[in-house]
């Protein structure tokens, strides 16, 4: 609704339009009533309804000889006036649940773009894909079902007045039916919804088995695994169809049940209006009536059985809307100069929401980051270096202790000054589909080409970049796919250079890049080119020569940390290098 909301004001416009119609079109079957008795006996009887007389008094005034033709001139404009207005109401619908689409989809992605890291780790990718990918597409159907709702019930209101007044005995019996079918309609869109839901947990498997084949598919190969992949989402394909075609069906039979429902309150009708002696002219306009109101009465019963069917998929649209976001962090204070300020970690501990009981990524952690320095977070997988860069990048918050840049608390820097002067590359940095100008020039999109190759080059990038049949211009694929290990890295290398950061993390960046290229980044690191401060995740004795100081980590906890020359870890490391080099 707060979506939907700006375009309310367009509902009781489409119901007018609806009462137009309908109007016209019964004005149009009104004039059945002169056109039967002209048809029957040429004579226009005194004792017409009430409803009709003003037509027969209109009919009166023409020549005999010409009554006959205007009557049907007057059904034939009706009818057209009625198309006229029914495609103006068409059209307004049409535009209306394009708009509140396209507001669906948009808020979903600022959304996304705004729940914040954690929101990300503590749900399942496939899920978030379905929800935008699939169910936003069918809830906006709501607003569609909607206003079919307001136009029916508009014609509705007009023909039950006319049948009414045409002859109000008969109306009351189609109103007793109405009601009964009515009920019976609610009951069953109580069990439509129970597999709505159905639906919607069935597409949120196939979409997580979709994702597992595009974003997995090396592994998959590699590991001979493409018949078990395919087997599974065959498993998950099927189970939408079943569900699909649960559903499909259990609404495939509203329309019969319901044509048979009135076809028995028809032959009611006509019954009940022969044992009156009703007139043929009444009883045939009035059965003409209840005819064209059948349509109104099926889109009524139908949107609420379609607003039911598509109940699960809103519940996913309405849950990720209703998703807090992290706590307003505009307005922060200015950033201090990363030149002269140290950054400080003092008792840091950070666990991951809903997992507080379980044991922290990061725990108590003490340490300072030297302003000028490049300083290296040595541990193995799981120590804790991944959640520091996270908490660096504002990607997270400490759940405990304080990290400050100089005298001021990180938490109250600006967050989009504080990450204007970051850059971070390495093995877990995606690139985006489209050209390599496209992926150096993510994050300084009005770069020069100029500026963009000498950031290839001061990242090893060039020679390859010029090497290839459209250089800048070639598309990497989705991911970087088209490009090795060592590419990727470089070109998010030089992504992250030509920001010239204060800030340079560098998270394993030289894992997948040969030795002329590391030896490159080597120079970069003690030069301290592009860059001020640095952080560098590394596994490479080579990559940690260049850092001036370490942290230590393992589990979570800091072990040690200060000057690299002075660690423990490090004096250990080379003096197994050196027992390796003498052997």
């Amino acid at each position: 609704m707060p979506i939907a909301r700006p375009f309310v004001w367009t509902v009781p416009i489409v119901a007018v339009l609806g009462v137009i119609a309908s109007l016209l079109e019964g004005v149009g079957i009104g004039l059945l009533v002169p056109f039967i008795y002209l048809t029957l006996s040429k004579t226009l009887p005194d004792t017409a309804p009430a409803l009709v007389r003003p037509i027969v008094e209109l009919v009166r005034s023409f020549e005999p000889d010409r009554r006959l033709a205007f009557v049907a001139a007057g059904i034939l404009l009706m009818v057209s006036l009625k198309a006229a207005v029914g495609i103006a109401n068409a059209t307004l619908v049409a535009a209306i649940e394009g708009r509140v689409g396209a507001r669906i989809r948009a808020a979903l992605s600022a959304r996304l773009l705004g729940a914040g890291y954690p929101f990300f780790v503590g749900n399942d990718a496939a899920h978030l894909v379905n929800v935008v990918a699939t169910d936003a597409w069918r809830a906006s159907d709501g607003v569609r079902l909607i206003f079919a709702l307001a136009t029916s019930a508009a014609a509705i209101v007009i023909f039950g007045t006319l049948l009414f007044l045409m002859e109000w005995r008969l109306t009351l019996i189609v109103a007793a039916g109405v009601t009964i079918i009515r009920a019976c309609y609610v009951a069953y869109g109580r069990r439509l919804r129970r597999k709505s839901e159905r639906v919607s947990t069935s597409n949120r498997a196939l979409g997580k088995q979709m994702l597992t084949m595009v974003t997995a598919i090396r592994m998959i190969f590699v590991f001979a695994q493409e018949k078990r992949e395919h087997e599974r989402f065959v498993d998950a394909s099927e189970e939408v169809r079943r569900a699909m075609f649960d559903i499909e069906r259990a609404t495939l039979v509203v329309g019969p049940i319901f044509e048979l429902a009135l076809a028995t309150l028809f032959v009611v009708v006509l019954m009940v209006s022969t044992r009156l002696a009703i007139d043929l002219p009444i009883a045939a306009t009035f059965l003409v009536l209840l005819y064209r109101l059948q349509p109104h009465l099926m889109t009524i019963n139908q949107s609420r059985i379609g607003l039911a069917a598509i109940r699960g998929a809103t519940r996913e649209v309405e849950w990720l809307l209703a998703q807090a976001g992290p706590a307003d962090r505009e307005g922060g204070g200015p950033v201090p100069d990363l030149r002269t300020a140290d950054i400080v970690f003092a008792d840091v501990t950070y666990r991951f929401p809903g997992n507080e009981r379980d044991h922290a990524a990061l725990q108590g952690a003490s340490f300072t980051i030297r302003a000028g320095e490049t300083t290296a977070l040595i541990g193995r997988s799981g120590a804790g270096k991944t959640t520091i860069v996270n908490l660096l990048c504002r990607l997270l918050d400490p759940t405990t202790g304080t990290i400050r840049v100089g005298d001021a608390p990180l938490s109250a820097i600006d967050l989009d000054r504080w990450r204007r002067g970051i850059a971070l590359a390495g093995q877990d940095i995606d690139l985006i589909d489209g050209t390599i100008r496209d992926n150096i020039a993510y994050g300084t999109q009005d770069a020069s080409d100029d500026a963009v190759m000498e950031a290839a080059r001061l990242a090893d990038a060039d020679d390859f970049v010029r090497a290839l049949p459209f250089g800048l211009d070639t598309h990497v694929g989705m991911r970087g796919l088209s490009l090795s290990g060592g590419q990727r890295q470089r070109i998010g290398l030089a992504r992250a250079l030509l920001r010239r950061p204060t800030l340079l993390i560098l998270d394993e960046a030289t894992n997948a890049v040969d030795g002329l290229s590391e030896a490159t980044i080597m120079r970069l690191l003690r030069e301290h080119r592009s860059f001020h401060t640095a952080i560098v995740i590394s596994h490479r004795r080579s990559t940690l020569a260049a850092c001036q100081s370490g942290v230590v980590l393992s589990d979570g906890r800091v072990v040690e940390a200060g000057k690299l020359g002075a660690l423990q870890f490090v004096r250990t490391m080379e003096a197994e290098f050196a027992v390796e080099a003498g052997a």
